[in-house]
């Protein structure tokens, strides 16, 4: 029906508001937010473990994707040093032994205590061990998250030699208890002329993790490497090509003399030996971390005497000493 003028009796309908899609849309979004948020918090922290198997698995997984702090939390029993458990260290194990295939095979509970029985890969070991857990504070945790390795009693009977351990390509000084979690350890030690080894080469996996501050003892074991022997050899040449500079009967330090009567002391002209096969290199000390040389060598001697004429020959020269293997090249003593 038109009004007058053939115009709307009530003009055209208001616009709709959009104001309650807006508070829809709005409202959709932080809900999204909220998910989002619960969902960064349930996988970047600790969480709360409800089941001694939840502890596990959580704690696993944290080792998996290089997380040192969530790992850690995991555990009651926390290590005294967290110098080699840190997300740097960790992330250099799992580079070199992934961690994966996490199974949970078996889950029993008491009030306070529990054991869950896991097996995963750590690269392409495989470590299946039954764990122990306890209950704090309504939640399940491990009673350790990191192997204790305990390097007292190697640093008591090779005291230099144990300096020279590194982990990870780090000097562990002069600790003689070190933490690190369960996969590849990287052991090794700084000075080249000394090889070294463990006496129990068994990984370090789940099955070191124990509680109650047992720690595992880290037994090695050294000698000369062949870097060490070879390096010897060129330090006792240039030894006797040194001894053979001086012109003197007896060289200070050095292990030739010539006391025959009748020599001029200061005319001696010494030739060097050109061969040392006759000289044993011995077995290392690994509390000083030196090697016993014993043997025959033969120095070239001329020398002025007294009526003035000139004598030649060969002395042959008995030797004992050491080789110092903390210096580069190792020093010799004779």
């Amino acid at each position: 029906m038109m009004g007058p003028g053939g115009y709307l009796p009530y003009g055209p309908p208001p616009p709709k508001s959009r104001k309650p899609v807006i508070f829809a849309i709005s409202g959709s979004v932080v809900l999204v937010i909220a998910i989002v948020i619960g969902i960064v918090i349930a996988t970047s922290g600790g969480g709360k473990s409800d089941t001694p198997a939840d502890a596990v698995r959580a704690y696993l997984e944290a080792l998996a994707r290089g997380d040192a702090e969530s790992a850690l939390s995991h555990a009651s029993d926390q290590p005294a040093s967290k110098e080699f458990l840190t997300d740097e260290f960790l992330k250099k194990q799992i580079d070199r032994w992934p961690i994966s295939d996490i199974r949970i095979l078996d889950d029993n509970t008491t009030a306070s205590m529990g054991t869950v029985h896991v097996a995963v890969r750590f690269g392409d070991q495989t470590s299946d061990e039954t764990l122990f857990l306890e209950r704090k504070d309504g939640e399940w945790k491990l009673k350790q998250g990191a192997i204790k390795l305990d390097i007292g009693q190697t640093r008591s009977y090779d005291e230099a030699a144990a300096k020279t351990v590194t982990l990870f390509g780090q000097s562990i000084g002069d600790d003689s208890v070190v933490y690190v979690f369960p996969g590849w350890v990287d052991l090794g030690n700084s000075n080249s002329n000394i090889a070294m080894k463990r006496n129990n080469d068994t990984p370090f996996l789940l099955n070191e993790l124990r509680g109650f501050g047992i720690g595992t003892t880290l037994s090695l074991s050294f000698e000369v490497s062949d870097k060490g022997r070879n390096a010897t050899e060129e330090a006792l040449r240039d030894f006797f090509a040194g001894c053979a500079k001086s012109n003197r009967l007896a060289p200070p330090n050095c292990p030739q003399k010539a006391d025959e009567p009748g020599l001029v002391d200061g005319t001696v002209v010494w030739t060097a030996p050109t061969d040392i096969s006759g000289v044993t290199l011995g077995f290392l000390d690994p509390k000083t971390v030196s090697m016993r040389l014993f043997g025959t060598v033969k120095f070239g001697i001329s020398v002025k005497t007294v009526e003035g004429g000139t004598k030649t020959g060969i002395a042959t020269v008995y030797l004992s000493g050491t080789a110092d293997l903390t210096s580069n090249p190792p020093k010799i003593s004779i």
